[in-house]
């Protein structure tokens, strides 16, 4: 802080030493980095951050009627400063110079320097108000070179308040504002309307500004205050913390030369703006803004939702924004989601289990709101899993099978994976050298399915071919008392007629249960009723045992 007011105070200085040939209409803003020159913006300014702009206006030969032409300007240090986000106090320091032909500086010296407040709403509305502070010389009097100096000051201190309405369209920033001074000897009241068009590092702009002096036109069009410009200019922003300004007045309103003698009360009455004669037709301008501190980034909220595209539901969903360095954001339960963003445009991903992804370039709006809804389509559920072996749980090389899609097979880790719409499935893993394998599975949308396999190798199969060194028994499920099959018993029997078939070479031996009397005649009847249910699945009789 001790820096920078060191920093303010050496420019205030140095602006008392420079002199150019330059000229001065109402007083450039301390922040025209916003695509302006005096078109005043609602756009706030940061907290804690100091923006230092000199300016520069001049224009060559201008006749005048109560003398010799003259040529001269102006230059105006302003400044800025952020108390709070949005909440600014303000300064203008304005130097004259009016050279006539044999550069003699006659009319030359400070103007009154204003001092104000700004409040800035959202960057839509403004209000700021000021006072004049007299550091100039007085209106009469023989310090003023016999009244050279009376468009420079009033000699009391004078206050005014401003109005600003700004709105964006696109890239566009239309503003406009009124402003009020209570000057000591008449009152001031000077319109302001402009149009700036963002190009990324180049902001070409327009505006209109007028004056008037509360009745003050008499018959002199040229003296009279009631002065109207418009300026085309250009900014440019090299970066964030500079803004450099070139734009050209060119005077639409009181053009004729004034031919007599200045009235006596005009001479003593009267704050002449435009200067002792004729109000110069052109004028440049030139100036530059710097910011010491946080540079103002504008952002846009971007607030929206992320739905099932096909039923319109809420989606929890990760939000993400590749090639920045933006964290990831997360919907809520009701798929909701908000975030501010700065800069022109941005890439935002969209993911959510269970559904595909959506990629889409945004357009920010500096200082507005974008409502977005991403439909997500869902996706093919996914299927994944391991095959093993069973006896010492190393991978398998192996290939795992799908009705109707063509066969995936697994990695050097065992490890692999399918996608499928939602329903019931069997997928079967199948590998050299071993017994395939099945098993049921049902697929529900925006899940994964996780299905291992272990499967058994063939070398623990006996010579004959017909019966496993190592039994792997399978306990059939009959109603009760009875040779009924239950449906789990039916489903596990549909399985194992699958697993036969296609591996021929393997057999099966079906046990009775043992025991006496009538349970050793219901184990016999169950027996069969499994042989004649799987024969009628398809399964060889020789495959069968006993």
């Amino acid at each position: 802080m001790h820096r920078i007011f060191i920093i303010s105070v050496g420019l205030i200085l140095l602006c008392c030493l420079v002199r150019a040939e330059t000229g001065f209409y109402p007083s450039p803003l301390a922040s025209y980095g916003t695509g302006f020159l005096r078109v005043e913006p609602a756009t706030g300014i940061p907290g804690r951050t100091l923006n230092i702009v000199p300016t520069v206006r001049g224009f060559t030969y201008t006749p005048r009627g109560a003398g010799n032409p003259y040529r001269g300007g102006s230059l105006v240090l302003g400044m800025d400063y952020g108390i709070v986000d949005n909440f600014a106090v303000r300064l203008w320091v304005p130097f004259y110079l009016d050279m006539e032909p044999d550069w003699d500086n006659k009319a030359g010296g400070f103007g009154d320097v204003r001092i104000g407040l700004k409040y800035s709403v959202e960057d839509v509305f403004a209000i700021q108000n000021f006072l004049l502070v007299p550091t100039g010389k007085g209106l009469l009097g023989p310090e003023n070179g016999e009244g050279r100096f009376r468009y420079f000051t009033t000699g009391g201190v004078d206050f005014g308040v401003k109005a600003i309405l700004s709105y964006d369209i696109e890239n566009v920033k239309l503003s406009g504002g009124g402003e009020y001074i209570h000057h000591g000897l008449k009152d001031l009241y000077i319109g302001q309307l402009g149009a700036s068009f963002d190009l990324e590092k180049f902001q070409p702009f327009v505006e209109f500004v007028g004056e008037d002096r509360g009745g003050f036109d008499g018959d002199d069009g040229e003296c009279a205050p009631d002065i109207s410009y418009i300026t085309p200019g250009l900014v440019f922003n090299p970066n964030p913390n500079l803004s450099i300004l070139f734009a050209i007045d060119v005077r639409v309103t009181w053009a004729v030369l004034f031919g007599g003698v200045y009235p006596e009360d005009w001479r003593n009455d009267y704050y002449v703006t435009a200067g002792p004669g004729k109000s110069q037709p052109w004028a440049v301008n030139l100036g530059v803004k710097y910011t010491l501190g946080k540079p103002r980034i504008e952002k846009t909220m971007v607030e929206g939702g992320v739905i099932d595209a096909e039923t319109g539901e809420p989606v929890r969903a990760e939000i993400s924004f590749p090639g920045t360095e933006l964290n990831s954001i997360r919907t809520d339960k009701y798929g909701k989601f908000k975030i501010s963003l700065a800069g022109k445009q941005t890439v935002m991903l969209v993911l959510a289990e269970g559904y595909g992804s959506l990629k889409k370039t945004v357009i920010l709006k500096p200082g507005a709101t974008t409502d977005l809804i991403f439909a997500l389509a869902p996706e093919n559920v996914t299927i994944m899993g391991k095959v093993m072996d069973r006896e010492t749980g190393e991978p398998i090389h192996a290939s795992i099978m799908l009705e109707g899609m063509e066969p995936v097979t697994t990695d050097m880790n065992g490890d692999y994976s399918l996608n499928a719409e939602p329903g019931t499935y069997t997928p079967r893993a199948k590998s050299e050298d071993y017994i395939s394998a099945a098993r049921e599975i049902t697929l529900k949308k925006g899940k994964v399915a996780r299905v291992n396999f272990f499967l058994i190798p063939t070398s623990t199969i006996s010579e004959g071919g017909l019966r496993l060194e190592k039994s792997a028994p399978l306990k059939i499920q009959f109603i009760y008392g009875k040779t009924t099959l239950t449906e789990t018993g039916k489903n596990k029997l549909d399985k194992l007629a699958l697993t036969l078939i296609q591996n021929p070479g393997l057999g099966l031996e079906v046990r009775n249960y043992i025991g006496e009397g009538s349970y050793s005649n219901l184990s016999r009847k169950r027996i069969e009723v499994v042989k004649n249910y799987l024969t009628t699945r398809g399964i060889s009789t020789d495959q069968l045992s006993p």
